[in-house]
């Protein structure tokens, strides 16, 4: 696996790309600015890609409290499709904070009504193996194996 490339880092997210996916790792709820910054990343990425791209959206950590206009901005996100191959929620957090999140995520796709593939998993291997094909659609190949690896560098570097 190629080294990925570290697009953004602050103390809530840290942006990788590798090839057509781009990775976001979060240790606490986005800000507005977070989602923006997000944004601008992915459509950058889908612009090098015109076959198209896709999305691992990982969440570690951290008190699921998010804003409003934290909600607005995703929902928006989301409805543009900028990573139109599918995008994988993978929300490694346990308990109620993850159960907080997952709702989180339910209620963002289906207020957004996204027409790519989005799902919520609470494992990297699950999602690894349902967004692997997804992405091979585009102009690049990944296995379930190279997309767990790159979730584990992108763990570990968080």
């Amino acid at each position: 696996m190629a080294e990925p490339a570290i697009l953004h880092t602050d103390a809530i997210l840290r942006i990788l790309t590798s090839r057509n996916l781009q990775v976001n790792v979060w240790s606490n709820a986005p800000t507005v600015e977070q989602i923006h910054i997000f944004s601008r990343a992915g459509a950058s990425l889908a612009r090098r890609n015109p076959r198209g791209t896709g999305l691992l959206n990982l969440m570690l950590r951290g008190t699921p409290s998010f804003s409003q206009e934290v909600r607005d901005e995703t929902v928006k996100l989301m409805k543009q499709e900028v990573f139109r191959l599918g995008t994988a929620h993978v929300i490694l957090l346990g308990g109620l904070t993850g159960a907080a999140v997952r709702a989180f995520m339910s209620t963002v796709m289906l207020l957004a009504r996204p027409g790519v593939p989005n799902k919520v998993f609470g494992e990297a291997e699950t999602a690894a193996t349902w967004l692997a094909p997804l992405l091979t659609q585009g102009a690049e190949a990944w296995s379930p194996t190279e997309l767990v690896a790159l979730v584990k560098h992108a763990i570990a570097s968080a």
